[in-house]
């Protein structure tokens, strides 16, 4: 089984036809591989009526497969069902295999040219996109074929960078959270068994090009919006109308058909038609981001990482949809720096390389890609991005997804989570915003807070225990709107106003309850 590549990463079928070197539009397709195809076929031809039997099956096509951890998976989450495998290989099998064995027909109806691989064209202009309608019924054929493990990637550099597209660790693995995943991946064949036909379509634009240099950042005069704080530990999924930010591998979907269980891949499990975009997004690069609208959920969960259980159906009943039946649910995949086993000193991120890309990465996911994207969610739920294994700075990744949310027309609702320092965040970004402060005079102020760091606190430095917060409050200079800008240095000539200071809470032991200057 396998395809070739040609040398410039286009895609060759290995068909007859391909073989004599044509190139064949689009990804990869297990029904292009005939051979497979018709090993494919005996799920229908000879329904397989025990896991020894659905394995043998696994066994023609890919090496040494097993189902353990669908077993596993079955006897954690029975359902009230007495016998869980019978019901699954007698009800929801079926549905997985005729989903897949349709991929053929559907594809040639949606794609005649082949589904295309989303990668940015660099010789575009700037504040281009690639973008992608896929039908949620040809949706549901690609993941059913990711569940029978029936892809296989070209063996080319070409596509080293492309995610996982199969099932097999999720079918071998009894650990509790890739448990929790399989079973919400089965239950959304379980809900399209029921449905029959999921209207609509799952859109995913791929955004680059949009990227500012420093001094446009600096000297921006669009005026930071305000913010709103969700309640502490508060998920994203309760916030209908809103974007969501989805706190990305560089390689969209993470771990989520592997060891992965924290918020991208909860996402991704909980919304399994999110798992095909790891078949048409290669890696992303630093100035880009992945932006997908009609992705529904469909199971509930409890827990977090290795704690992760699959808690039952989800219906959906907030999210409007379009009149084609799209759900109107919006997630933006960014991946943040991973400062581990490095200086993730708040010096050091506030650097401008670090700084810089942050602020665009941001901006790539939070950019619009149409007026009908800022129409329908004109403001982002997110939170403390890459603030967990990956060591940022949550206070200055809050200050960052601020200024470029605002700097794209979007507002904020920050969502904390476990941390406390949501209203100390909330009485900072309200005084800014009724002061009349910029994207520009933000960013600026947290160069001069990079610079105050290296100083004493006799020469002009903050005192021990000093916030980033009541840094930024210190060190702000807000000028009067119209005043004009010095050329090379992006601040303006008449004088700054003065800035109310914010008082922040104190915890149980007397230390301010924020990430420490050093």
């Amino acid at each position: 089984m396998g395809c070739g590549c040609s040398s410039d990463g286009t895609v060759v079928y290995p068909d007859s036809e391909s073989s004599a070197g044509k190139k064949a539009g689009g990804i990869w397709l297990p029904c292009k591989d005939e051979k497979l195809w018709e090993i494919l076929q005996e799920y229908k031809k000879s329904p397989p009526t025990s896991m020894k039997e659905l394995q043998d099956i696994m066994s023609y096509y890919m090496p040494r497969p097993s189902v353990s951890g669908l077993r596993k998976t079955l006897s954690r989450y029975p359902e009230g069902d007495p016998d869980p495998e019978k019901f699954f290989l007698s009800k929801t099998l079926p549905v997985i295999v005729e989903n897949a064995l349709a991929l053929k027909e559907r594809v040639a109806a949606a794609f005649p040219e082949g589904i295309p691989l989303l990668q940015a064209d660099r010789q575009t202009k700037q504040g281009d996109r690639k973008t992608l309608r896929i039908p949620r019924m040809v949706v549901a054929s690609l993941l059913a074929n990711m569940f029978l493990c029936s892809w296989d990637w070209p063996n080319s550099n070409k596509y080293r960078g492309m995610p996982k597209n199969s099932f097999e660790e999720l079918l071998r693995s009894t650990k509790q959270a890739e448990c929790a995943k399989l079973r919400m991946v089965i239950h959304y064949f379980e809900r399209l068994g029921e449905h029959k036909e999921l209207r609509g379509f799952m859109i995913i634009d791929r955004v680059f090009g949009v990227s500012l240099e420093q001094k446009a950042w600096s000297t921006s005069n669009k005026p930071l919006l305000p913010m709103f704080l969700a309640e502490q530990h508060a998920g994203f999924e309760e916030t209908p109308g809103l974007a969501h930010a989805d706190f990305a591998n560089m390689i969209i979907g993470g771990g989520v058909l592997a060891n992965g269980s924290i918020q991208e891949e909860i996402r991704f499990a909980i919304c399994p038609e999110l798992i095909v975009s790891m078949l048409v997004c290669p890696r992303m690069d630093e100035d880009e981001a992945i932006q997908i609208v009609g992705a529904e959920q469909f199971s509930a969960y409890g827990g977090y990482s290795h704690s992760l259980k699959f808690d039952g159906d989800y219906r959906d009943t907030t999210y409007p949809r379009a009149e084609d039946g799209t759900p109107l649910i919006s997630i933006l995949a960014m991946d943040a720096l991973d400062f581990r086993y490095k200086d993730h000193s708040l010096k050091k991120q506030l650097g401008t390389t670090f700084a810089l890309r942050e602020l665009n990465k941001a901006l790539a996911a939070f950019t619009p890609v149409d007026e009908a994207s800022l129409a329908n969610f004109p403001s982002i739920a997110t939170g403390n991005w890459g603030c967990g294994a990956f060591k940022g700075d949550a206070p200055l990744k809050a200050m960052l997804q601020w200024a470029a949310a605002s700097q794209c027309g979007r507002q904020l609702r920050y969502f904390p989570f476990e941390l406390t320092w949501g209203p100390i965040l909330m009485d900072l970004s309200k005084n800014l915003v009724e002061k009349g402060a910029t994207v520009g005079e933000l960013i600026t102020c947290l160069g001069k807070v990079r610079e105050r760091l290296e100083l004493s606190p006799a020469r002009g430095g903050f005192k021990n225990g000093t916030t980033l917060f009541q840094a930024i409050d210190q060190t702000i200079e807000i000028f009067p709107q119209g005043a004009k800008v010095k050329p090379d240095a992006g601040v303006t000539e008449k004088p700054a106003t003065t800035a109310t200071t914010v008082v922040a809470s104190k915890t149980g032991d007397g230390q301010v309850d924020g990430i420490m200057i050093p």
